[in-house]
C-alpha cells in the first residue's frame, strides 16, 4: 500500500509538472513567435528590394517554431538585431580559499548568483532544404517548416553531445539505466551548483526499455503517449517524466537506430528561465532565401534557403552529461 500511495503522489507531481511546463512553454512560444515573425517580415521586405520574389514564409516559420522541441532543453533568446545581448545566470563562488572553521560565524565560501550579459552576432547558415518556388501551397510551406525544425533540433542535440562530460556504462539489466541517469544528474548538480539534471534525451529503444522496466505504480514514469504514436511524432518529442521530475525526450534520429547493442543518454539541466542554462540559442531570421537557380534534372526554378542565428555556451560542459551505453542482454 505504501508503494502504491507513494506512486500515486509521484504520478500526480509528474502530471502537475507537465501541465505547468506546458503553460510556461506556451507563453514563451507566443513571445518568440512575435519576435521571429517581425524579423521574418523585415527579411522579406529586404529581399524584395534586392529583386527577389515576394514570398510570405510566415506559415513555414510558425510551423518550424512549433516543432523545434530542442528549444525546451536550452535557453532560447530571439535576437531583434543582427548583434544583440544574451543573458546567462551564473553561480560564482566567493573566497574559495577561505578556511571553514567550526564556530558560529564561519560559513565558508559563499555562492553568489549573478546575471551576465554577452554580445552575440547572428551568423548565416545554408540549410540543406531547398524550395521549388512554383510550390506555394500551404502544405508545402508546412513541410518546409518541419524540415527546418529538424535541422535546428539535430544541430542543438549534436552540440550538446559534444559539450557534455562523458560517462560510460555497461548495462546487464535495464533497471540499471535509472541508476546511471541519477548519477549523471547528480554530477550536474555538483558542478553547476544550480540543480540536478532535469531532462534526458534517449532513443526510441532506450525509451521503451525505461517504460517497460519502471512500473507505473511506482510513480517513476508518467507516460505521455502510446508507442503507436512514435512513428507519427516529430524527430524530437517529449515522451514521459522519470522520477517525477526529469522529462524524457525521444530523438528519432538517435545513433542506435543503426548500431546494435549500443546507445547513449544525454542528461542536462535547464532552470525555470531561459537564462539558467549552459547553452543559449538566439535565432534572428529563421528563413532567408537567395537567388533562383534551375534544377539541372527537372529544369524547375529552385531557391536556396538560409537561416540566421547565434549560439553561446560558457561552462556549458558542466550542464550536460552524455552516458555511452553498451547492452549485454
Amino acid at each position: 500500500m505504501h508503494n502504491k500511495f507513494k506512486g500515486a503522489i509521484d504520478g500526480a507531481i509528474g502530471t502537475y509538472l507537465n501541465a505547468a511546463s506546458e503553460e510556461k512553454d506556451n507563453k514563451t512560444k507566443e513571445t518568440l513567435h512575435k519576435t521571429m515573425l517581425k524579423n521574418q517580415k523585415f527579411a522579406q521586405g529586404a529581399a524584395v528590394e534586392f529583386g527577389h520574389p515576394n514570398i510570405d514564409f510566415s506559415l513555414a516559420v510558425e510551423t518550424a517554431l512549433d516543432n523545434i522541441t530542442a528549444f525546451e532543453l536550452v535557453g532560447y533568446q530571439p535576437m531583434e538585431t543582427p548583434r544583440s545581448l544574451i543573458y546567462q545566470l551564473k553561480s560564482v563562488s566567493e573566497d574559495e580559499d577561505k578556511e571553514t572553521k567550526l564556530d558560529s560565524t564561519a560559513f565558508g565560501a559563499l555562492i553568489r548568483l549573478e546575471v551576465v550579459s554577452t554580445p552575440i552576432d547572428a551568423s548565416t547558415k545554408k540549410l540543406s532544404t531547398s524550395w521549388n518556388i512554383l510550390d506555394v501551397e500551404m502544405e508545402i510551406l508546412r513541410a518546409l517548416g518541419k524540415e527546418i525544425a529538424i535541422e535546428y533540433n539535430q544541430e542543438i542535440i549534436t552540440d550538446l553531445g559534444h559539450l557534455a562530460n562523458k560517462m560510460a556504462a555497461v548495462i546487464h539489466d535495464d533497471k540499471e539505466l535509472n541508476v546511471h541517469i541519477q548519477r549523471a544528474a547528480n554530477t550536474i548538480a555538483s558542478k553547476t551548483r544550480r540543480g540536478v539534471g532535469n531532462w534526458i534525451v534517449v532513443s526510441k529503444n532506450v525509451a521503451k526499455r525505461l517504460k517497460s522496466n519502471i512500473a507505473p505504480t511506482d510513480g517513476k514514469f508518467v507516460d505521455l503517449g502510446d508507442d503507436e504514436a512514435l512513428a507519427k511524432l516529430p524527430d524530437l518529442f517529449k515522451y514521459g517524466i522519470l522520477n517525477g521530475s526529469q522529462y524524457v525526450y525521444v530523438n528519432k534520429w538517435h545513433m542506435d537506430e543503426h548500431t546494435e547493442g549500443k546507445s547513449s543518454i544525454l542528461v542536462g539541466y535547464k532552470g525555470t528561465t531561459d537564462i539558467d542554462t549552459g547553452y543559449i540559442i538566439a535565432p534572428f531570421q529563421l528563413i532567408l532565401y537567395s537567388g533562383v537557380v534551375t534544377n539541372p534534372h527537372t529544369f524547375e526554378p529552385i531557391m536556396s534557403l538560409m537561416t540566421r542565428y547565434g549560439k553561446y555556451s560558457e561552462n556549458g560542459k558542466d550542464y550536460y552529461v552524455k552516458i555511452d551505453l553498451e547492452f549485454e542482454d
